[in-house]
């Protein structure tokens, strides 16, 4: 936030006025930067959940076609090996 100087001595309601708007629009702008960097420290954070949703989703198909593949292959070697 910028430093606004105060002035010495005696100030006049205008004067006054003007460093009062002065310190409230550095303190808008201040407010907006932060609002849009926790936004954007939110938005990286839900891409992230996104992503580790994927790998856990693509382990999860992973184990089950492993499962599956490797049942198939049992059951293949059972049927072959009682001769039918």
């Amino acid at each position: 936030m910028t430093q606004h100087p105060i002035p010495d001595g005696i100030v006049t309601l205008r004067e006054l006025y003007t460093l009062i708007e002065k310190t409230r629009s550095d303190l808008l702008l201040d407010l907006q930067k932060v609002s849009t960097g926790v936004d954007q420290k939110f938005t990286e954070h839900v891409l992230e959940h996104k992503h580790e949703k994927r790998q856990r989703d693509g382990l999860i198909r992973w184990a089950v076609t492993t499962l599956i593949t490797t049942a198939g292959v049992m059951v293949a070697i059972y049927v072959a090996a009682k001769g039918g």
